[in-house]
């Protein structure tokens, strides 16, 4: 039986997995559900403390189980993996190599494994053989995908990957916000800030403060004043509240008095 109420605790929720646990304890049973619910619930926390150690304690109770050929917990830890750093990603790759069946949050799981670690490179070749395997993507795969561009400066992979989201594929995937975020950000990273710009005052969607902030943060890197100040004006309309954007655009106005 898995003993997960000691690595709950560590991790914040323990009476919540303490109490399911003794439910199942004082019935005499464990049910598969609750189990593999219980290691999908502490392997998300893991990825998101990036808590390699527990979430290797958790990958070898996984595989003294019953459950050791769960595709749904082998995806959530080759997320796991992949979010502990490069170091871990030879674990995240053999994980997906030894599934038997590979679902589509298996594939994406992977390409954001890589693309969380600037690997985008191979992001893109598990991309395409994706596609090749005839797994058509969705709104998060491409999320993914253009993050692995982002991440290395790839601008124009990204438009390309952008564009062809909603023309070169079968299922049709309709670019929501977090698309264009990416998109700014590459273009952002990349230094074409007028084209970033003018896509987010032009996209189709009404843009949250997210790409603005991204915008006010690449004029900051490639010491556009002029711009930095409209787009300040822009984010402090949205979000009037948030000090981090005021020390950004004083930061903006420092960096160019002393350049």
């Amino acid at each position: 039986m898995f003993q997960l109420w000691r690595i709950a605790r560590a991790l914040g929720f323990e009476e919540p997995a303490k109490r399911s646990l003794g439910d199942a304890i004082a019935q005499n049973r464990f049910s598969c559900e609750s189990e593999v619910q219980q290691c999908a619930r502490i392997l998300t926390s893991c990825a998101k403390l990036k808590d390699l150690a527990r979430g290797r304690e958790i990958h070898a109770r996984i595989l003294q189980g019953k459950h050791r050929r769960n595709v749904f917990l082998s995806n959530l830890l080759i997320t796991m993996y992949g979010k502990c750093g490069r170091g871990c990603l030879d674990q995240s790759r053999e994980l997906f190599n030894s599934l038997e069946s590979r679902d589509l949050s298996s594939w994406t799981a992977m390409i954001e494994a890589h693309a969380c670690n600037g690997q985008s490179k191979e992001a893109l070749e598990t991309f395409w053989q994706m596609n090749q395997d005839g797994i058509d993507a969705d709104e998060i795969t491409f999320i993914s995908v253009l993050h692995s561009c982002s991440h290395t400066g790839m601008v124009e992979k990204s438009l390309h990957q952008f564009v062809s989201m909603s023309s070169d594929h079968a299922t049709e995937v309709k670019p929501a916000l977090e698309h264009y975020h990416c998109i700014v950000d590459v273009l952002c990273r990349a230094g074409h800030l007028e084209e970033a710009e003018e896509l987010v005052t032009r996209m189709p969607l009404e843009p949250d403060c997210v790409p603005w902030t991204t915008l006010l943060g690449g004029c900051r890197t490639h010491g556009d004043l002029e711009r930095g100040s409209r787009v300040a004006s822009k984010v402090f309309e949205m979000d009037p509240r948030a000090a981090a954007h005021y020390m950004l655009l004083c930061n903006i106005y420092v960096e160019g008095e002393v350049s």
